[in-house]
Formats: structure tokens, sequence, C-alpha cells
């Protein structure tokens, strides 16, 4: 009878362990962060200093070095429309759309879409910063499915007028922009 006291006992302390082991695998689990840089950020029809017009605005950004959860690198493309803009308008407001990560290590690790909104946050001379916010839409055993992004990005062009040290005339759209930096975490 005492074995079986001291048996029951050892089970009872190791349940309690066990639920707490396992709800931090789950919660830890499949979760990123990846940053890089030298990808593209392309507008159309292109930012106008004093001529406003909705945007439709693509992200691409190969090699993104990530830590955490299960992946190495993977590779960002992305697209969102801006509201009705000039360039110095666009601080403050945002790009919003969709995006899909594109796990490339280790191999076929899949991909992970995600709704995703740019905001750009300030602009000086030839830079523009902002941030990175969504949600991972992709259902299932994908990585980080359900799981909160964010992030931000810096840009090697700025939105303000070419006379104010900026990137935006009145007559030539600015359709391209570097990435001088990115990185997005669950």
């Amino acid at each position: 009878m005492r074995i079986f006291g001291r048996l029951a006992m050892a089970a009872a302390l190791l349940v309690p362990v066990g639920i707490v082991a396992a709800g931090s695998a789950g919660a830890s689990g499949g979760g990123f962060a990846c940053s890089g840089g030298g990808g593209t950020v392309t507008a159309s029809p292109g930012f106008l200093l004093t001529t406003s017009k909705p945007q439709t605005v693509a992200v691409s950004q190969s090699a993104l070095a990530c830590t955490g959860g299960f992946v190495t690198s993977g590779n960002l493309s992305a697209s969102g429309q801006t509201p009705t803009v000039r360039c110095s308008g666009m601080v403050g407001a945002s790009a919003k759309g969709a995006g899909t990560l594109t796990w490339t290590a280790p191999a076929n690790m899949g991909k992970s879409t995600a709704k995703l909104n740019f905001t750009v946050t300030g602009t000086a001379g030839h830079t523009t910063s902002g941030t990175i916010s969504g949600k991972v839409t992709t259902s299932g055993s994908n990585l980080a499915s359900g799981k909160t992004i964010t992030g931000a990005f810096v840009l090697n062009k700025g939105l303000r007028s070419t006379a104010s040290g900026g990137d935006c005339s009145v007559t030539s759209s600015l359709t391209s922009f570097g990435i001088t930096s990115i990185s997005l975490h669950t």
C-alpha cells in the first residue's frame, strides 16, 4: 500500500509539470523574428509633390535572416493600397494589404500568409521610416498561424520636396524605393 501511495503522489506531482511544459512549447514554438535589407518598394502610379492619388504599393525582400521558431531564412512579398495622398501626405498614412512569407531555410517549410499594414511614421532627407503591423492568416499547422506581426522599415528615399532635401517633385513620379532595413516578428 505504501508503494502505491508513493506512486500516486509522484504521478500527481508530474501532471502539473507536463501541463506547464506542453503549454510553454505551444506558446513559444512557431514564432519568428526576421530582418534584412536590399529589397524594393514600388508605388504605382507614383508619388508626386502636389498631386494626390491612391497608390498600389508592392514590397519585395529576399534573403531575410530569421531566428526563433523553426526557420532561419525567408522571402517577403506584399502589396497594399494607400489612401489618396501626395508625397508628404503619406506620413501617418498606411498601405493596407496582404503578404506572403516564403520560408527558404530549412527547405520545405512552406509559406505563411498575412494581412499587413505598412505605416509611414517619418521622413527626413533621403530617408522614410515606418512600422509594420498585421496578423498571420494561414490556418492549420503552418508557421505562426494566427499570430500578430509587428516590425519596422527604413527606405532610402524621402517624401519631402527635392528643394527641402527629399526626393519628391512636381513632375517626376517617385515610384521606387530601396529597402535600407526591414524587420518583422511574431
